[in-house]
């Protein structure tokens, strides 16, 4: 939904404006909101929408060091059978078979999580739940899990105790990327309790600290709704997880998304500076639009000269702030395009009348005749959506961006290279990531690490979440997070 249009009186508008009508093929005046929609529409596809599925497959690592785990996370668990319970879910039981099992029902007694004799292979093969879950990435997956993969053959790792056959490299990098990239989220609970070491230690030897994690992966399709996404399993858990508030129970997100953007959209404004001399102003979902009159921009910027403290922006109303999940600490950029003659060529395209057609009764050849004096032609113009149109050049010393490290507000001025225009000009100005540092978090790195006899650790899902955190950041530079159009009219 879009706010309507302001229209200051028409002399305050460019006189290049007046008398062009677009019934009569007239496309050079400047464009207005609806005109800006239109090419914006055309030169950016939207995304398809994802496809959304109720359903949640449930993956339980049912392999010996479990068994402890899953008895002290026995509220965890309870709460999660609650939600589960009367939903669309397939259960899987995880062990040391080449791929999960089904499991027919939860209340089975081979099902049963108390039962620390249901816990029996000692390796216990997590990598083919991972891929399972990555190619099915329209539904909900919640894996319950040590993370202590196995390979087939014992090996013997540096500052190991001896020969095991855990698997100490990060071998859930390439799902948590790809399931990452794609936008989808990923959440880790993990709950602390105590447990032997089944592969190093001795009858004599104290129990360690360890943690069972419950891993959620929540697909993009319903994150996108604020309402579906608060009746999500990460909706759930996380406030189980809160009411606990216990130092044993412990949440991390990850997600590219959350980087929420709000616009003030105000009804008069839109998102300019509401001290500003906008002239046209228009707010779409994806984009807005606004208009200056350059000369009495002119004369605001000079009555601020003499002001230190001054808001000089033309735009200031939309906020881009990281939030808790996201994967780094971003930087932001501006990417500037004149795309005046682009979108004029696309009103011409567009407008354009089709040509008539003569059709030959006796051969059935097809003649293309031109609409306006009725004669032949050899050539049609070209279907305005054939292709897309011209995306603009790009645009030095006209626009520079200002953000607010510490209330995320966006804004957008005149560069100070500006030095007037000669004729309208339309401008592209896109708010890019420039860079995303990963964050380091030693905590997390802690507990997400498995520890053995002798201070042996294993630290697969911590480096595999690491790393895919490294590539997926990597990836979104110059990522588009939204689009203004500015016209600067003389």
């Amino acid at each position: 939904m879009s706010y309507p249009i302001r229209r200051l009186p028409t002399l305050l508008l460019p006189a290049i404006a007046a008398g062009c009508a677009i019934a009569d093929g007239c496309t050079k005046g400047p464009p207005g909101y609806e005109e800006v929609t239109a090419y914006h529409a055309a030169s950016t596809p939207p995304r398809p929408a994802p496809a959304a599925d109720s359903s949640i497959d449930a993956y339980y690592d049912y392999s010996r060091g479990m068994g402890e785990g899953m008895r002290a996370a026995e509220r965890v668990n309870q709460a999660l059978n609650d939600f589960l319970g009367g939903r669309k879910v397939q259960y899987f039981r995880v062990g040391d078979t080449p791929e999960p099992a089904p499991i027919a029902s939860m209340t089975s007694p081979e099902a049963n999580l108390m039962n620390l004799d249901n816990f029996k292979d000692m390796a216990s093969r997590l990598q083919p739940v991972l891929r399972r879950i990555v190619s099915n990435s329209s539904r909900q997956s919640v894996f319950i899990t040590d993370f202590e993969a196995t390979v087939d053959q014992p090996v013997r790792t540096p500052g190991s105790p001896g020969p095991h056959r855990i698997d100490t490299k990060a071998w859930g990098q390439e799902a948590f990327r790809s399931w990452l990239r794609a936008g989808h989220r990923l959440d880790i609970f993990a709950f602390r309790y105590q447990k032997p070491d089944y592969w190093f230690g001795k009858p004599s030897s104290p129990a360690l600290e360890n943690w069972v994690y419950t891993l959620v992966f929540t697909p993009s399709s319903l994150l996108a709704d604020a309402q579906v996404s608060r009746s999500t399993l990460l909706a759930y858990l996380t406030e189980v997880q809160e009411r606990m508030r216990s130092p044993d129970f412990v949440h991390y997100g990850y997600w590219t998304g959350d980087l929420p953007i709000t616009a003030r959209n105000d009804n008069t404004t839109g998102n300019a500076n509401p001290d500003s001399p906008v002239t046209d102003f228009g707010i779409g979902a994806e984009h807005d639009f606004h208009a200056f009159q350059m000369s009495a921009v002119a004369d605001w910027l000079e009555a601020l000269a003499e002001e230190k403290n001054a808001d000089r922006r033309l735009l200031s109303g939309r906020t881009v702030k990281p939030g808790p999940a996201f994967p780094g600490r971003p930087t932001f950029g501006l990417t500037v395009t004149d795309v005046t003659a682009a979108e004029q060529a696309f009103r011409e395209a567009t407008q354009a009348v089709p040509p008539d057609t003569l059709r030959d009764k006796e051969t059935g050849k097809i003649t293309l005749l031109d609409p306006k004096n009725g004669k032949p032609v050899t050539t049609a113009p070209p279907s305005p959506s054939a292709s897309r149109p011209a995306t603009g050049a790009p645009a030095k010393s006209v626009l520079a961006l200002v953000y607010n490290r510490a209330n995320g507000e966006v804004g957008i001025k005149l560069d100070a290279g500006f030095n007037g225009l000669a004729s309208y000009g339309l401008y592209r100005a896109d708010l890019v990531i420039e860079e995303v540092v990963p964050t380091t978090d030693a905590a997390a790195d802690r507990t997400l690490s498995l520890g053995y006899t002798g201070g042996f650790r294993v630290t697969a899902l911590a480096e595999s979440i690491n790393l895919a955190l490294r590539d997926v950041t990597n990836n979104m530079r110059n990522r588009v997070l939204l689009s203004s159009y500015l016209r600067l009219d003389p």
